[in-house]
């Protein structure tokens, strides 16, 4: 009886810090599926049907398709902006860089697309308060185990935010930076960030129900800007 105490102690103290400080969140949530209070949701059977359904579009999807790759931005691309186009949008709500590289194969490795649009960094960053740097190199080696399937990727830049959530807007800054100085010259940039962008250099509100998710202004200019780098990888055989 005193360990459930102490238990319980524990867990409402790491969520009344996690609530005011977003860097503790990870591990709040760590904690939780440790002790079996919560269940990972990458295991959970939505996600499990989730990458089932992937698998077995695979095979069926159109040559000269585009995987749209990331998190819940990436899920909520409305389809009458992609599937007319053939891009496919393949990204699951509360993803992290490590849930997206763990799905690569199913996602998009194992797909005919040969293109991989990436967009995925919001959570660790604005969630988990996740280093830039390390969220960088993560990205970074998802990108070079597309390009060794012989697959083009475009890296979408990670949006800003607004409000509550404005405060991860220096590390987004600085994970930004160090993707587009890293990815140099072998993999197209598509400059999300800039694009919805107010002049106070938050996500602009007319982009944003909540300052982090989109509303379709947004998706509007993202397909404007993954249109323009996939007709400049076309045009110049590379990406």
């Amino acid at each position: 009886m005193g360990r459930v105490v102490v238990v319980g102690i524990t867990l409402v103290l790491l969520l009344g810090a996690a609530a005011l400080h977003p860097g503790l969140r990870r591990t709040a949530r760590s904690v939780l599926e440790h002790v079996g209070l919560i269940q990972p949701y990458h295991e959970g059977p939505l996600y499990r049907s989730t990458l089932a359904r992937y698998y077995d579009e695979n095979g069926s999807l159109p040559e000269g398709c585009v995987v749209l790759l990331g998190d819940n931005l990436t899920e909520a691309f409305p389809d009458d902006l992609a599937r007319p186009r053939a891009r496919f949008a393949r990204g699951i709500s509360g993803d992290r860089v490590r849930h997206v590289r763990a799905r690569l194969a199913v996602s998009a490795l194992e797909s005919r697309c040969p293109v991989v649009a990436l967009l995925v960094g919001s959570n660790d960053l604005v969630n988990d308060g996740a280093h830039p740097g390390e969220v960088a190199a993560q990205i970074l080696a998802i990108v070079e185990e597309v390009r060794s399937a012989g697959k083009r990727v475009i890296l979408t830049t990670v949006p800003p935010t607004r409000g509550t959530h404005e405060a991860a807007n220096p590390a987004i800054q600085e994970l930004n930076a160090l993707l587009q100085r890293r990815a140099g010259d072998r993999v197209r940039v598509a400059d999300l960030h800039t694009a919805v962008l107010d002049e106070d250099g938050l996500l602009a509100e007319r982009y944003s129900r909540d300052g982090l998710h989109f509303r379709e202004g947004a998706y509007l200019l993202w397909r404007d800007r993954l249109e323009a780098a996939l007709a400049y990888g076309a045009g110049a055989g590379g990406g």
